[in-house]
């Protein structure tokens, strides 16, 4: 989940739908992803505890114009459409 939301942020697109989220890193099941979200939301908040190996594994790479102490996850509803878009901030 790491991976493909730190890609969106460093090729600059915007979002990610929970849907396209769920095919890029295989899962199928919403419920199972979104519960992944929470833990990633959490890891988010403490990213300035993680080490630099931790960050390089999940694509998070320091000095890109990116200050990653205040990366936080956003979560947007988009009702008409019934989405749930996602990306870091």
């Amino acid at each position: 989940i790491w991976r493909v939301l730190a890609e969106q942020l460093y090729q600059k697109n915007d979002e990610i739908t929970v849907k396209q989220l769920g095919a890029a890193v295989g899962e199928r099941r919403l419920g199972e992803l979104k519960a992944h979200l929470k833990h990633v939301e959490k890891q988010a908040q403490t990213l300035q505890n993680k080490s630099h190996e931790w960050k390089q594994r999940r694509g998070l790479v320091p000095g890109e114009n990116k200050n990653l102490k205040k990366l936080r996850l956003k979560q947007r509803k988009d009702t008409k459409r019934n989405e749930i878009y996602i990306k870091l901030e």
